[in-house]
């Protein structure tokens, strides 16, 4: 390639590999001493003194002679069952005095020891999709993906935490990589030991704390009965054990299985050794690891199972303390949590940036192939593969990277920051090279007043520049827009846009466009799109553009006005074909399409179309679109196919 193209690969490898030299340098001594190998098996339990007083004080209060324990395994997407396991028993009054977890259920079992309700972790699940929460990142400290978003939202409703300060004592279960001990944790940073409960191997880095260095706990024993009968003979167990059916000829496959295998065989054994153990065994152990678009499903059935058992909780949390009065005291100051974090969802909703704390970086991956999938965009239709570097700090974020194409080759970075609920801006600036020379360039500024945005209802002014730049750094077309954003519904079903434009600074006119997705019955649902533009004088004419999303072979120009409905019935049946669980298809669905356009003339186009996702451990996805059909007006058939994700 030519001389430019090597420039930037190697500051782009530059890049990189600062990025892992400047690692943390601190590998311990991994080898344990010949005289500390017998101990392995021994578990370390850390400020164990203080929760044998705080879980025997709640039980005397509660009028227990003993404590009563809830072990809430690892799982994945399974473990939200324990939310409906939880719901169950705190609508019946028996609330746990101490609760071990690990793995997944350690984010269950710590944000409800923390005062949040079942229906608050379950809001944050859907408020913050996981995509945002775990991002890709290189894998400089043993992970792939970064949890810097998800602690900033924790600690954006909690504050800085430690453990031995929950309403419910909490013992913490983890995995030290260097000593090759268990450790359980009775005090400490929670956001520390959450992250080392959940460090399943690779997907997350190991957490150093304290001399340890902390991974998942569940990846050696999904319910760790034994440390809870450690403390008492009370003892429920909510398990989320697994039992998918899998391709075992898969080698990515066979190295999963082999430690569902260990981990599995040892909460079983656990499990045989305690007969007056009151065991839930929710009823979700079909469902993937990565099922998060089942939680509903899976919640449900944690509450079901809680409900079948109700008899054995009530038996096992006998009390002379009435339940209607341990539940009061445990819901006592709810209602002003309630308020801060509806207050804080709000807030996000508006600005759609999650506040960082600290500064961070992470790895951006994207791609657009062979068509364009809907965007924001009019004038940058570029096809690209890029690789580049996000920097992040509170709500500013900036994006440097590098993309490549056969036919472009360049440099892409984004701006982007938030003013609390009032305003938010995003900016692009694109620069492509062709033979070792400026070839072209793109621009584009998106600005929007937030404040009148809510939950069921929203108006947002904006203010869109957007232009293409010649060699020669002048602009060459250009596409100006003000007006007003807005949308309907709780998931925004109906998105609508009302504008004024500019057009290559001669060309003033009026538009609209509004999307909706809507369920209409049985498995179809409705994707509509209707746009139209028309210029202010009858002399003018405005241009259609690649992104209006015209399907059909017409070719984008100028016309007298631009009216286009674009209506497609899609079948989405519950089809979730997977590849090891590391990549999932998701979103599939298949079906008929009919659009009407009018430009200078009517015309109509129908056909087939389909969608799905691909699902990379569950995060981001990658977005598939295929369509094919007949242009009634070119009495043609035609067909495209497009992909695209970002990271």
């Amino acid at each position: 390639m030519n001389d430019m193209k090597k420039i930037f690969s190697i500051l782009l490898l530059f890049v990189v590999l600062t990025a892992f030299c400047m690692a943390e340098n601190d590998i311990a001594e991994n080898s344990v001493p010949e005289d500390e190998i017998l101990l392995v098996d021994v578990p370390v339990y850390i400020g164990e003194d203080n929760f044998i007083e705080k879980i025997h004080a709640r039980a005397a209060s509660a009028g227990r002679d003993q404590p009563l324990g809830l072990v809430l395994s690892g799982g994945a997407a399974r473990a939200m069952a324990h939310l409906g396991v939880l719901q169950k028993m705190e609508e019946e009054g028996i609330i746990p005095d101490f609760i071990v977890t690990d793995s997944m259920g350690s984010i269950v079992g710590l944000l409800y020891s923390a005062g949040m309700s079942t229906h608050q972790i379950y809001d944050i699940m859907h408020t913050f999709p996981l995509g945002t929460l775990f991002q890709p990142k290189l894998p400089t400290q043993g992970g792939v993906l970064d949890t810097s978003q998800f602690i900033a939202v924790l600690n954006g409703l909690l504050g800085d935490v430690n453990i031995e300060n929950l309403k419910i004592p909490v013992a913490v279960v983890t995995e030290d990589l260097i000593s090759r001990r268990m450790i359980i944790f009775e005090e400490g940073d929670m956001y520390k030991l959450l992250l080392g409960s959940i460090a399943i191997p690779v997907d997350f880095a190991p957490q150093d704390y304290r001399g340890y260095r902390l991974m998942d706990g569940g990846c050696t024993n999904l319910l760790p009965v034994n440390v809870a009968y450690r403390y008492t003979d009370r003892v429920v167990a909510s398990s989320t054990l697994y039992t998918f059916k899998q391709n075992l000829k898969n080698f990515v496959t066979i190295v999963n299985r082999m430690q569902d295998v260990s981990k599995t065989r040892a909460a079983v054994h656990e499990l045989k050794q305690h007969d007056d153990l009151v065991w839930l065994r929710n009823p979700v152990e079909k469902y993937s690891f990565m099922g998060f678009d089942k939680i509903d499903e899976i919640i449900d059935l944690g509450y079901q199972c809680a409900s079948e058992n109700i008899d054995a909780l009530k038996a096992v949390a006998e009390s002379s303390v009435s339940p209607e009065t341990i539940k009061e005291e445990f819901l006592a100051g709810r209602e002003e949590f309630q308020k801060k974090f509806d207050d804080y969802c709000r807030e996000y909703k508006k600005r759609e940036v999650i506040s960082l704390n600290e500064f961070n970086t992470m790895l951006t991956v994207g791609l657009s192939l062979l068509g364009e999938l809907p965007n924001d965009y009019f004038l940058n239709d570029y096809n690209y593969v890029y690789l580049g570097e996000c920097f992040g700090y509170k709500t500013v974020r900036f994006n440097l990277r590098e993309y490549w194409f056969p036919d472009n080759y360049g440099l892409d970075s984004t701006f982007s920051f938030a003013l609390s609920d009032m305003f938010r801006s995003k900016s692009r600036g694109l620069i492509d090279f062709e033979d070792n020379k400026l070839h072209s360039g793109y621009y584009y500024t998106n600005n929007e007043i937030v404040y009148f945005s809510y939950d069921n209802f929203g108006v947002v002014p904006f203010l869109t520049i957007e232009g293409k730049l010649s060699d020669e750094f002048k602009d060459e077309y250009s596409f100006n827009r003000v007006g007003l954003n807005g949308y309907v519904g709780d998931n925004k079903f109906l998105r609508y846009s009302l504008f004024g434009f500019r057009e290559n600074q001669h060309v003033d006119g009026i538009g609209a466009t509004a999307y909706m997705q809507q369920h209409l019955f049985w498995l179809v649902n409705l994707d509509e799109k209707v746009t139209y533009r028309m210029p202010i004088y009858q002399s003018k004419t405005v241009r259609l553009y690649k992104n209006d999303g015209v399907r059909g072979d017409t070719k984008t120009g100028y016309f007298d006005r631009v009216l286009m409905a674009a209506s497609t019935f899609y079948i989405q049946p519950d089809f979730r074909p997977s590849l090891a669980e590391a990549f999932i298809i998701n979103d599939f669905g298949i079906g008929p399409f009919a659009d009407f356009y009018y430009f200078d003339d009517c015309f109509f186009t129908a056909g087939m179309a389909m969608k799905f996702n691909v699902m990379f451990i569950g995060i981001r996805p990658i977005k598939f679109l295929c369509y094919g059909g007949w242009d009634f007006k070119e009495r043609e058939f035609f067909a495209k196919f497009s992909i695209g994700t970002e990271f």
